[in-house]
């Protein structure tokens, strides 16, 4: 079960956010903070999978608190999306500056959010700010590693040719294929009748 730290400093959204996240399918666990500072000791104590941060919170707001959690070893692969009712011009850019993975605007969506604060706990930050990049190797592996049995897998075809005597391993380039077949006094009668139904 994905565990959710929402860090808050108002009771109302941090109820109303517990309230929409456990009641979707997603059967999340919401822990709650009431500032900042706290919010940092409990993730330190028991690293959540993802964290909530509100922008807008008294003694420590939410930027400088997403900068200390991001200097804890412990954390630092560990999802944080900004949450802020005040939508200013730069706060996304601020909130990504100081290592969130996204942003979201309150007053939240509340058919939207489960479906959003699980597609960040899909992330995982790897130090390239491209946490989805991970996805890709384990596909690229899978192809390697069929092309790899392909190879080894052996073929009736290529077991005939490699019986054939060396004057009969040719393969026709893309040149040859329309050019006009000469025979070959090195060839038997039946390889010159092959080669001419080519």
């Amino acid at each position: 079960m994905p565990r959710v730290l929402y860090i808050e400093d108002n009771k109302e959204n941090r109820l109303l956010v517990r309230r929409v996240l456990m009641a979707s399918d997603y059967a999340f666990e919401v822990i709650e903070a009431e500032s900042a500072q706290v919010g940092i000791e409990m993730a330190q104590q028991n690293p959540p999978d993802l964290i909530l941060m509100d922008l807008s919170m008294p003694e420590m707001d939410g930027l400088t608190a997403t900068a200390a959690i991001r200097q804890i070893t412990s954390l630092k692969h560990t999802p944080i999306v900004a949450l802020t009712a005040n939508a200013m011009q730069g706060d996304k850019e601020r909130s990504l500056s100081a290592g969130c993975d996204g942003y979201i605007s309150k007053p939240i969506d509340i058919d939207r959010f489960p479906n959003e604060v699980h597609h960040y706990l899909t992330l995982r930050r790897n130090g390239t700010d491209k946490p989805d990049g991970a996805a890709i190797k384990p596909a690229a592996d899978s192809i390697s590693t069929l092309a790899a049995v392909l190879n080894e897998m052996p073929s009736e075809d290529a077991n005939a040719t490699a019986e054939l005597p060396p004057a009969q391993r040719h393969v026709i380039t893309p040149a040859e294929h329309n050019a006009p077949v000469i025979p070959s006094p090195l060839k038997s009668n039946g390889a010159q009748a092959a080669d001419q139904q080519l």
